[in-house]
């Protein structure tokens, strides 16, 4: 068969795309390998690893509780055993005070009372609740828990991480509907951008934007945020909890429909989904798996795709010693994902994942920005 398939590449044949499959089907039926494991479907592509062809931007939280948090949970660390246990749940905690604070809420609530909510093992997986639940509080830890979800509790003068996504949109919406002029009176674009949504002119056209984030919590709550700030027909959702045709539905009316203009997926939306048609992906946060994040790219930055993609990480406090732009730059720097694909490196991440939780834990942020040059070689 292989003979076969360089005959017919030499000769240009026109039974090239049946030669591979039945080789595909050989291979994977002969060594007992999974179908999926040997794709052949991108014709075009001489290299497993492609460039990207994305226009990258950073946004920090506004939120002036956020460097509170993150001092907490570094003290949390500081005082916590060294123990495989206290490691995964300081990287749960690391997850969540990386998204809307309501899901640390619930984390601590649930380590503070050793009670697990039905609403946490859908974020998290039933394993990783019952490490929080059920492993030992150290001496201290309920103090730093009561002063973390104290903060959490005051509302924000400076904007929460809702609103930051709601400014980064308007200045995308700029542009394309002429306001320029109002970028610098937030409040006055915002009654602008709203009124022109309910009265278009002649010759308006929104971006499509997608934002994705990985918890089904998160999801729903951008989507009841966005759509009273911008209205109910211009916000659809691919979430956990829809069915199928709820799903296609919302995909076809976010192509289609120009009022539509923003679709908010958690994690169930980061396979299966071609959105080569969208202008531009809001990353709400980073997921701690690179392979989760590089099928949110590739859901936009598609091979045949001619136009840049518009991509924007919400990078969590801006501080010296942050944890989450710690481990942004070492996506960035270390993995090199966003200017190229890693999908051929799948196994490879995921032998890394376990040593970065660990060092994570016992280095913090700089143990992460070490590890930058050890990935890279």
């Amino acid at each position: 068969m292989a003979d076969n398939l360089e005959n017919s590449l030499q000769a240009k044949a026109s039974d090239i795309v049946e030669i591979v499959r039945a080789i595909r089907i050989h291979i994977s039926d002969t060594y007992r390998l999974h179908r999926r494991m040997l794709r052949n479907r991108r014709a075009s592509v001489e290299d497993v690893i492609f460039d990207r062809n994305i226009t990258l931007r950073t946004e920090y939280d506004l939120d002036e509780r956020s460097p509170d948090i993150h001092e907490l949970i570094e003290e949390w660390r500081d005082v916590a055993p060294d123990d495989k246990q206290y490691h995964h749940i300081f990287l749960l905690f690391f997850r969540a005070s990386g998204t809307w604070l309501g899901i640390l809420k619930q984390l601590i609530q649930a380590r503070s009372s050793s009670i697990s909510t039905a609403e946490l093992i859908r974020e998290f997986g039933a394993d990783s609740v019952r490490i929080l639940t059920e492993t030992p509080k150290f001496a201290g830890e309920v103090e730093i828990l009561q002063s973390l979800l104290q903060i959490i509790e005051q509302p924000s003068e400076d904007g929460d991480r809702l609103e930051l996504l709601q400014t980064v949109i308007l200045y995308q919406l700029c542009k394309p509907l002429k306001l320029q002029s109002l970028k610098f009176n937030l409040p006055k674009l915002l009654a602008e951008v709203q009124q022109r949504l309910k009265r278009p002119i002649p010759g308006d056209s929104l971006p499509k934007i997608v934002i994705f984030t990985s918890f089904v919590q998160t999801c729903a709550e951008i989507v009841r945020y966005l759509s009273d700030r911008f209205g109910e027909g211009t916000v659809v959702s691919h979430q956990v909890g829809q069915t199928r045709s709820q799903i296609e539905e919302n995909l076809n009316r976010f192509k289609k429909d120009p009022k539509c203009f923003i679709l908010v997926c958690d994690s169930s939306g980061e396979e299966g989904r071609n959105l080569q048609f969208t202008n531009y992906m809001i990353c709400f946060d980073l997921p701690w798996s690179p392979n989760r994040l590089e099928q949110r790219i590739g859901r936009i930055d598609r091979i045949g795709r001619l136009l840049k993609v518009e991509f924007t990480v919400f990078a969590g406090v801006d501080l010296p010693d942050s944890l989450h732009d710690a481990w942004y730059r070492l996506l960035k720097e270390g993995f090199n994902i966003f200017r190229q694909s890693i999908a051929s490196l799948q196994f490879y991440v995921d032998e890394k994942l376990p040593l970065l939780a660990e060092i994570l834990f016992k280095s913090g942020a700089n143990g992460l920005l070490e590890s930058i040059e050890v990935i890279q070689k």
